[in-house]
């Protein structure tokens, strides 16, 4: 995961954690991208209830590109049920 969102294990940064915000009524999932972790692929996906996961169909904004990391921005509408995201990195 480290390798995938282009942190280093060595540091504790909170920057470099994915973080969910809500905005009106879009849940947004902000996380970073190693440019140049082309074996890995990360996946948005959603779940009601914890036990259940799914491919979230979500909008994804670019907010910054340094060329070694980018910053994504993961937008999903709100619904009336409870709904949790997580990022998941597979090799």
């Amino acid at each position: 995961v480290e390798y995938a969102l282009n942190s280093d294990p060595k540091n504790d940064l909170a920057a470099h954690v994915p973080f969910p915000t809500i905005t009106g009524s879009t849940l947004k999932l902000t996380y970073r991208l190693n440019l140049s972790a082309s074996d890995v692929t990360l996946i948005i996906q959603s779940s009601p209830d914890l036990s259940t996961w799914g491919t979230a169909p979500a909008n994804l904004t670019t907010l910054s590109d340094d060329g070694q990391t980018r910053v994504i921005e993961a937008s999903l509408p709100l619904n009336s049920q409870r709904q949790y995201l997580r990022l998941q990195v597979t090799h």
